[in-house]
């Protein structure tokens, strides 16, 4: 992502912005309009750190006690889901765990993912939502 980020900077060409998101979308056709924009805004605007944030210590996150879900994309080159979800279910075993399979860091969710939140934030105390 590094070199293509740069190349974008330097020469602000279209298929270098699109190069330097291609490890996180998987695929070209992943990479939507809505997702085209937001991640312009952040590239162009906000302070990348050239590190992750720091892993929360098991110890901290198991004092979180309420309802959690959990998310994970299989072939996310950030968070792998796998790790993802298995920290999740020693830390909170009152979690949902769900795998968004063949997908990465940047996808779309379907409309039953959607559902899948608004019904959990519903069952637990989160405001009624249309969709």
């Amino acid at each position: 992502m590094a070199f293509p980020i740069l190349m974008y900077w330097l020469i602000h060409k279209e298929k270098w912005f699109v190069k330097c998101l291609l490890p996180m979308a998987i695929t070209e056709s992943g990479i939507t309009e809505d997702i085209l924009a937001t991640a312009r805004c952040s590239i162009d605007h906000a302070k990348i750190k050239s590190a992750m944030p720091r892993n929360e210590s098991c110890k901290n996150l198991c004092r979180y006690q309420n309802p959690v879900l959990v998310m994970a994309a299989e072939n996310d080159c950030l968070f792998p889901a796998r790790g993802v979800l298995l920290k999740a279910g020693k830390v909170w075993p009152q979690s949902e765990r769900y795998l968004l399979k063949d997908r990465g860091h940047i996808n779309e969710l379907t409309i039953e993912e959607k559902k899948m939140i608004i019904d959990f934030l519903r069952c637990n105390g989160g405001n009624t939502f249309e969709y």
